[in-house]
């Protein structure tokens, strides 16, 4: 996983746990969670956030463009 030095530890911290807490629903609700699923329910999320904020929370851009990104090709996962 490739983070950003310069990014704010309270985004990363708080992306964290928006993605953690739909994780932690899916399971409860016994769906799969996978890459696809997880960023279909968080961006369900923030549409509510825009709906009832009229705002789109930092964190949670960029917990979705994180999962959008794909594997780090310097992680090895690759396939190989």
């Amino acid at each position: 996983m490739k983070i950003d030095v310069g990014l704010n530890d309270n985004l990363y911290d708080e992306a964290c746990r928006l993605t953690g807490m739909c994780c932690l629903t899916m399971a409860r609700d016994g769906e799969e969670i996978n890459r696809a699923q997880l960023t279909v329910e968080l961006m369900r999320l923030l549409g509510t956030c825009i709906e009832q904020v009229g705002q789109c929370p930092s964190p949670l851009l960029f917990a979705i463009e994180e999962l959008n990104a794909g594997p780090d090709a310097d992680a090895g996962d690759d396939g190989s």
